[in-house]
């Protein structure tokens, strides 16, 4: 078996004959993808990729192989009990993102994680079962940098190159924009424990929103950073939050009063990537 750049499997079978000594027996598929109606739009891009790498099961009968973007596909390539024109190709587990994860938040109260990539897809995870399970994936026409999922698991906001978008998750399999806020490229943003604010990063100044009414009060503007804000983290009554940044500094703020930081650190040549603050403890860590 052969495969190539084109995301096509080719089949020979060896043969007695020494000048010829394998025979071409088929190509899967055996169409052009782009002509057979049974293939998604999905699947049809990654047919269209290079295959890398191919298992063959030891009973001969499947065929495993790792794309060029990122997925694992099978496909039963038994000639004696399926035809070639019902031969076609399937997920391994489920698709996977195609590029880079850009994003990624858990839902407080359902088996629900949301991601995010640089392939403008956004994507509901289920872990809830004995397999994980992709519930909803949306492509859109600009790349999302990052995403939060309210506590309840019927909202997200995703933060893409253009805009913010709050959304609402719904049974149906989809998501629905109902509110954009123009800030551009944010690449942080964390819901409040109760769900009622969530804060966002707007290059190094940091801006706390109401979620249900969509308003980001003067009030909720704090800036002290000297640089890109790389993380933030709330404490469990939301009362205040912990911000991290590229200026290798750590400040902790207070929700209702934003005029200074209540806590500072710093250190000097870190870039900070993370910070968390330990529950039920006056604690925080950073990387």
């Amino acid at each position: 078996m052969i495969a190539g750049d084109t995301g096509q499997i080719m089949v020979y079978e060896k043969t007695d004959e020494p000048k010829k000594p394998f025979a071409y027996v088929a190509t899967w598929p055996n169409e052009d993808p782009k002509k057979e109606k049974k293939y998604s739009e999905l699947l049809l891009s990654i047919m269209a990729s290079r295959i890398k790498c191919i298992a063959l099961s030891s009973n001969d009968d499947t065929l495993v192989f790792s794309t060029e973007n990122n997925q694992l596909m099978k496909v039963n390539v038994n000639l004696e009990k399926s035809s070639e024109s019902s031969i076609k190709y399937e997920y391994l587990i489920y698709p996977f993102h195609s590029k880079a994860i850009t994003g990624l938040d858990v839902c407080i109260k359902k088996h629900l994680v949301a991601t995010c990539s640089a392939d403008k897809t956004v994507r509901i995870w289920n872990y809830g079962g004995q397999t994980p399970k992709l519930e909803i994936c949306e492509t859109f026409q600009e790349e999302a940098n990052s995403v939060a999922f309210h506590p309840s698991g019927y909202h997200i906001v995703v933060g893409f190159t253009d805009k913010i978008r709050m959304m609402n998750v719904f049974s149906e399999k989809k998501l629905s924009t109902f509110k954009e806020i123009l800030i551009k490229s944010c690449r942080e943003i964390q819901f409040s424990n109760g769900g009622h604010l969530f804060a966002c990063t707007n290059s190094d100044i940091i801006q706390v929103y109401n979620f249900y009414t969509g308003e980001n009060l003067p009030t909720m503007i704090f800036h002290e950073h000297e640089s890109k804000v790389r993380c933030i983290s709330w404490a469990e009554d939301d009362s205040y939050f912990a911000s991290a940044g590229w200026d290798g500094k750590i400040y902790v703020w207070n929700i209702k009063s934003n005029t200074k930081p209540e806590y500072s650190f710093e250190s000097k040549g870190t870039n900070f990537t993370s910070v968390a603050k330990m529950p039920h403890h006056n604690t925080l860590y950073a990387v």
